[in-house]
């Protein structure tokens, strides 16, 4: 299955997700938790990266920064393992936040993942009988990149982001809290607490009284 580049536009506010199941209708947006599925269903018309573009790993998670009228996306992703793939790192410490494109039929929603690749395997385990389609594992290819990659020369212009990113990426560091201590968790609350206010209740019973 080869897709098209939609026409009249060079962004888009929304994708519909392709790998979805039959007759559901969610989308992709600037935002959006996405993971990267199998490469097998995904086809490129060459065999070259370019330097600004993820490699496709199955299970990497993204959040989708802007999406194009190419159908590619640029997107972050989302790791606590430092690497250097990418074209322009963001954050330097424990939670590594990168930047580059990536198709967008080879993304997924987060929540699909797992119907997803149940639905590869009942196409699977029907020795092919059933209708195949993105949605159950239909490899596609996406359009040749243009809108995207004019995007990219000015948003990698400089050392620096060019862009203003999803409040969601900097909401997403901070739930991922690097501890320098070596202890296994940190207490929300304490059970001494109703005991310390009994006593403190006392004591100002008494200095009342007194």
């Amino acid at each position: 299955f080869r897709q098209t580049k939609a026409g009249l536009c060079t962004r888009l506010q929304s994708y519909k997700d392709i790998r979805l199941g039959e007759g559901e209708k969610w989308a992709i947006q600037e935002g959006s938790l996405v993971v990267c599925i199998d490469p097998l269903y995904t086809h490129l018309d060459r065999k070259e990266r370019h330097p600004d573009e993820f490699e496709f790993a199955t299970g990497d998670f993204y959040i989708v920064c802007r999406l194009y009228a190419d159908l590619w996306a640029l997107c972050a992703k989302v790791s606590l393992a430092p690497h250097s793939e990418s074209h322009y790192d963001g954050v330097s410490d424990n939670f590594d936040t990168h930047f580059a494109f990536l198709p967008l039929c080879t993304l997924t929603l987060a929540a699909n993942l797992s119907a997803f690749m149940k639905r590869c395997s009942g196409y699977t385990k029907s020795f092919q009988q059933d209708i195949r389609y993105p949605g159950n594992g239909l490899p596609v290819t996406p359009p040749e990149r243009s809108h995207s990659l004019n995007a990219s020369k000015q948003i990698f212009q400089t050392n620096t982001l060019q862009m203003e990113m999803p409040p969601i990426i900097l909401d997403a560091r901070s739930h991922f809290a690097a501890d320098e201590t070596e202890r296994d968790f940190v207490p929300l609350d304490s059970t001494l607490e109703p005991l310390f206010s009994r006593f403190g209740g006392r004591r100002e019973r008494v200095h009342q009284l007194g």
